[in-house]
């Protein structure tokens, strides 16, 4: 509960068996917290510019393109 959107499945329950991870849904990334974290560190907003240099597999670019929306950029 301290990292904004990131939730945290059961022990009994696998992320590849959720229909909203699975195309055409696809909703839903795996994240780890270290990765969730990051991006709440640098307290990432609309508008922001953000270089990640460090993407692979790119879900923490992912979450910093969610928040800097339409009027920043991720690269």
């Amino acid at each position: 509960d301290w990292l904004e959107h990131i939730y945290v499945l059961p022990d009994n329950e696998s992320i590849a068996s959720l229909s909203a991870v699975l195309p055409p849904e696809a909703r839903v990334l795996g994240v780890d917290a270290s990765s969730g974290a990051v991006v709440q560190a640098l307290d990432v907003r609309a508008g922001h510019h953000v270089l990640d240099v460090c993407a692979a597999p790119g879900v923490k670019m992912a979450l910093a393109a969610e928040k800097v929306g339409a009027t920043g950029s991720v690269t």
